[in-house]
């Protein structure tokens, strides 16, 4: 089910559907509480029948262009689009993985599962309460920072222009022979031949007289290439002039990226992309291009690439990274087709909601739609699956089941037990307190499946229902607030809102504690013991 949800969010992606919606609310206005309002709605509403990642990562390079046109910082709605996509997860069984996968080990066991709308229940009033928060307390919890824009304004501030001469000794020689002895190396960015443009070459590219290359490196060793025969220093600056073959792209490492740990200078990522890092940015400060060559990727770290024409149709949707800025046109949008692929996830989403349909069963007749409707490719499908995350999903069905078997989950239901000194409600305070900090540090999905059988030992120890300590793990492994690390939307917006650790703690916290003050109050009332 999660894997067919995935593609059919790819599929509304690549259609514009999700676009469609989102670009009726970012309308103009001066009003930060009205801008923040303006985004959270609609990312809540589509965060409920489609996964958060996707629709966080289209519109982060959307908020980010909307921000400047309105003359907000990026920084007073990024967090809000990444809370408001969480919150909006818990409104229906299919926001979130999270929420399969506790759903799937409570039917595992035999036990009545939540149903589609049932955990709206609780998810509606948290989306109408982290709503008002974040529209109320933006301007006074999140910060006004430049954007991260400032910190790539211009390429030719981290690159230098080198010619070869006629007489040139390096003409015919491979790139990689113009070497620096006893500095970091250099990172060639483009070659400039007779008006062409050659992004990212290679280290084996041969060399002509005439060639203007392009350098990005700590200015040492930009300099020391002055003193080798047969290179000038160019007077004149063509990297910055508008070329079509030269495209310029912002990139957001995700934490999937298989480059994570290697070093920009060792030649993977060119070799890999096609492309060439100019700049790295982490937590909204540009790296000292004296270090870009040995400095380690992280998830989370934001790239200034300059890439070759078939990147984007080699990469794009790729889960390495996530696109910061739209650097190109945006492709053509088909009002129709963007029409029909929402009607699909309506029908779908309503089939599902009504009974008529098992959610599998309404999905994979929704995907099979979208493909023979020409919405999906291989490609895209491929693109659209998240492996990583439906592999965490299997493997957690394993835990969970361990803990139950192996008596793990009763002796910590013991403890709960003893520590709640036999109430319900200290119990399911501190399941619910648990999971969130356990989600903090690990996978939301790897946090639900520790935390279920525990649930359920509690449950059957205090002989209560099991549903409001099933419903408050659901809530809790996803209220990860607190920190950048604790979920994937969270690191997206971390760096790409030039935040700071602090920050997430500012605005998340006081959420966090709305969020739990909900939760422990509601759900015994829809739930009870």
């Amino acid at each position: 089910t999660v894997a067919l949800l995935f593609v059919a969010a790819a599929a509304l992606r690549s259609a514009g559907s999700l676009g469609v919606v989102t670009s009726r609310f970012l309308v103009p206005t001066t009003s930060v509480t009205l801008a923040v309002f303006r985004l959270t709605l609609p990312v809540a509403v589509l965060s409920g029948v489609l996964n958060n990642t996707p629709i966080v990562a289209m519109l982060i390079p959307e908020v980010r262009a909307w921000a400047r046109r309105i003359g907000i910082a990026p920084s007073r709605l990024l967090i809000p689009l990444s809370y408001a996509a969480i919150v909006g997860g818990l409104t229906t069984v299919i926001g979130t993985s999270t929420n399969l996968v506790v759903n799937g080990l409570v039917s595992e066991v035999g036990r009545q599962p939540i149903g589609f709308l049932e955990i709206g229940r609780i998810g509606v009033p948290l989306v109408v309460v982290s709503l008002a928060f974040l529209t109320l307390s933006a301007r006074w919890l999140l910060p006004d920072r430049p954007d991260m824009d400032a910190a790539f304004s211009d390429p030719r501030t981290f690159t230098t222009e080198i010619l070869i001469d006629a007489d040139s000794p390096y003409a015919g020689k491979r790139l990689a022979d113009i070497r620096v002895h006893d500095l970091p190396p250099l990172a060639p960015v483009e070659i400039e031949r007779g008006g062409r443009v050659i992004p990212a070459p290679r280290p084996d590219h041969v060399l002509q007289s005439g060639d203007r290359l392009v350098f990005a490196g700590p200015v040492a060793a930009l300099l020391a290439l002055r003193s080798h025969p047969g290179l000038t220093l160019a007077q004149d600056s063509v990297f910055h002039r508008e070329n079509p073959q030269r495209q310029f792209v912002e990139l957001l490492v995700s934490p999937r990226c298989p480059l994570i740990g290697r070093r920009v200078g060792d030649g993977t990522f060119r070799g890999r992309y096609n492309a060439a890092v100019i700049a790295v940015a982490r937590h909204g400060e540009r790296v000292d291009n004296a270090r870009l060559s040995e400095w380690e990727l992280r998830a989370g770290d934001i790239l200034l690439v300059e890439v070759g024409a078939d990147f984007f149709e080699r990469h794009s949707g790729s889960p390495d990274f996530y696109l910061v800025t739209p650097h190109t046109a945006p492709p053509l949008v088909s009002p129709g087709r963007a029409a029909l692929g929402l009607a699909v996830l309506g029908v779908m989403v309503a089939a599902a909601a009504l009974g008529l349909l098992s959610m599998f069963e309404a999905a994979l007749v929704g995907v099979g739609f979208l493909f023979l409707a020409g919405f999906l490719t291989r490609d895209l499908i491929r693109e659209g699956l998240d492996v990583p995350v439906l592999l965490t999903i299997a493997l957690s069905f394993g835990l969970g089941i361990a803990l139950e078997r192996s008596g793990a989950a009763a002796g910590l239901a013991s403890i709960v037990h003893a520590f709640g000194d036999g109430s319900p409600w200290v119990a399911l305070a501190v399941v619910y307190l648990a999971t969130v900090g356990i989600t903090e540090v690990i996978t939301n999905n790897a946090a639900a499946a520790l935390m279920v059988p525990v649930a359920f030992a509690t449950a059957d120890q205090l002989q209560a229902s099991h549903l409001p300590f099933t419903v408050v793990v659901m809530v809790a492994a996803s209220a990860s607030f607190v920190t950048p690390i604790g979920y994937t939307t969270n690191l997206m917006v971390y760096g790409t809102g030039a935040y700071r650790f602090s920050d997430f703690a500012r605005a998340g916290i006081p959420l966090a504690i709305l969020t739990a003050l909900v939760t422990l109050t509601l759900t015994p009332v829809f739930w009870p013991f």
